[in-house]
């Protein structure tokens, strides 16, 4: 079993916390080592076709949604509807998109968007159905984009394969602090499963940027939750990661080091 051992042990008031499956570690023990920082937001270039203004770049996405759910024949009206949504839902620097119908035609729009953009900070395509192509999208966007910090991609039909993606960009990726990769009950289960979670214990072995994760509901299982404790002394940022309903029982749970002891 992997501990803390190299952060020393916590002070009485300085205790990791665990509250069911969601793990807290203190913030000071974190904050003794130096955390690398994020490049500075780069300034909008819109230097791709159709991203020249916001509502040509919305009307590209709703195109893609229309290619995604086989909408041969559409109105103006519609169009100009899902570009009235987008004009509120998606203000700099927040973009939500969330339960759209979206799949992986519309991942690549936005990722393409944000990529020439370079303004956003929060991204929520949470219950869509990108699934993994759509993840090798938003990884594709996590290689390039440095304005970034937030994703939430909850309930997206993500299987290992696309888990995998979107971890080994963040690996690389020095601007993104928190993603939330859970599944809402009933609703395009994510499940990124052993695989994922092994992709996720090589990120934070070189990602100490990242703070906050969610994994709930991902058929982690034992051996995840394992793979993932041996990879926590090895990073210095992480302050919650949740793991509810993965099947880990008192076996796995004990796999997460606290407070120093195995």
């Amino acid at each position: 079993m992997i501990t803390h051992s190299d952060l020393g042990r916590p002070s009485d008031n300085e205790t990791v916390e665990r509250r069911g499956n969601t793990i807290y570690f203190p913030r000071s023990k974190r904050a003794s080592t130096p955390q690398e920082k994020p490049p500075p937001p780069q300034q909008r270039v819109a230097n791709q076709p159709g991203f020249q203004t916001p509502d040509a770049a919305f009307k590209l996405i709703y195109e893609a949604k229309c290619r995604d759910l086989k909408m041969s024949k559409t109105s103006n009206t519609q169009c100009q509807r899902f570009i009235d949504l987008a004009r509120v839902q998606c203000q700099v620097p927040r973009m939500c998109l969330r339960n759209q119908g979206l799949g992986t035609d519309s991942a690549k729009a936005i990722s393409k968007m944000l990529a020439s953009v370079k303004r956003y900070e929060y991204l929520d395509v949470s219950c869509n159905q990108f699934g993994d192509y759509g993840a090798a999208a938003i990884a594709w966007l996590l290689e390039r984009d440095s304005s970034l910090t937030m994703l939430d991609y909850r309930s997206n039909n993500l299987g290992a394969d696309g888990g995998e993606l979107i971890f080994h960009a963040l690996q690389t990726n020095r601007s993104l602090t928190a993603i939330d990769l859970s599944t809402e009950p009933g609703i395009n289960r994510n499940k990124v499963g052993l695989r994922g979670a092994s992709g996720l214990a090589q990120a934070l072995e070189k990602n100490h940027v990242l703070c906050k994760v969610d994994l709930s509901q991902n058929s982690v299982g034992i051996a995840g939750a394992e793979v993932l404790g041996s990879s926590l002394s090895k990073n210095k940022s992480l302050m919650e990661l949740k793991l509810c309903a993965n099947g880990l029982g008192v076996a796995g749970s004990s796999e997460i080091p606290l407070n120093g002891n195995p």
